[in-house]
């Protein structure tokens, strides 16, 4: 009726403060759940979307039932067929988020992922090679292959690459999202050393990190904190690549975009 346009632009408001702080609380999981299933079932725009995503991250952070777990793996699926090219970070994330959490059935996540490789495949001819690389990746992981489009099956030109670097380092308070991503960064580049951050205050230890890194990764997430604040005052912003988004797809691609992008930099990493 007339109140749905002021719900749907109420739930994503609801959401933030849901996570805000100390992130979800495990009371408010069954209403989490449910607000999931609302705004994917009710015709979600981007940020219904984006939000929907990012409460699924703090449900299965903190576990749900089968039951729960269906209900959103249903609302996930229920969106595949109506997402396009541009939508890429978004079925990248919902992949993640599952990747990166214990499920209570593998099952249902395995039979996403499947579903989900179809959909990438037929975006072929639309995809940019980073995307491509970002989704072999995630596929790779469930045993699902995914190749990478030619330079004529890409949208827009190729980009620039990673070779001579001798370290990336990634700071995020998500050990799993870290690992994910210094593991696929490996996959790819076999000679640069991935090193790994989740300090929460500054420290020798933090400093020598950022020295020995040619490249940092900074996820943030929700916010700044000491070590965050330590990290930008002791590197050279061209040597900073800022990660606002969860998992380790936001830090795969931020690298993958640093890469590609025409910043300053004294290396190259060839994607």
């Amino acid at each position: 009726d007339n109140r749905r346009g002021r719900v749907r632009n109420g739930l994503p408001a609801l959401v933030r403060w849901l996570v805000a702080g100390e992130g979800l609380r495990p009371s408010s999981v069954p209403l989490a759940v449910t607000i999931v299933d609302i705004m994917l079932g009710s015709d979600p725009g981007r940020s219904e979307r984006r939000a929907a995503q990012e409460l699924l991250s703090d449900i299965l952070l903190l576990g749900c039932s089968v039951g729960e777990y269906r209900t959103v793996v249903a609302a996930l699926r229920g969106q595949l067929a109506l997402l396009g090219p541009r939508e890429v970070d978004w079925l990248a994330g919902a992949m993640d988020v599952q990747l990166l959490n214990a499920v209570p059935e593998p099952r249902l996540r395995d039979e996403f992922c499947t579903e989900a490789l179809g959909i990438a495949v037929s975006w072929f001819g639309r995809l940019s090679r980073t995307d491509a690389i970002l989704l072999k990746s995630l596929f790779a992981d469930v045993g699902l292959e995914f190749g990478v489009p030619s330079d004529d099956d890409v949208a827009g030109a190729s980009p620039r690459g990673l070779q001579s670097f001798a370290c990336v380092g990634i700071y995020s308070l998500s050990e799993s999202a870290a690992q994910n991503a210094g593991r696929w960064i490996g996959a790819k580049w076999p000679d640069v050393e991935v090193r790994l951050s989740h300090a929460h205050s500054n420290s020798s230890e933090l400093e020598s990190f950022v020295g020995a890194s040619d490249v940092v990764l900074m996820q943030t997430s929700h916010a700044k904190h000491a070590a965050t604040r330590a990290i930008e005052n002791s590197i050279e912003e061209a040597r900073l690549v800022r990660v606002n988004g969860r998992g380790a797809t936001s830090l795969f691609r931020g690298l993958l975009d640093w890469a590609a992008s025409d910043a300053p930099r004294f290396g190259e990493l060839v994607v």
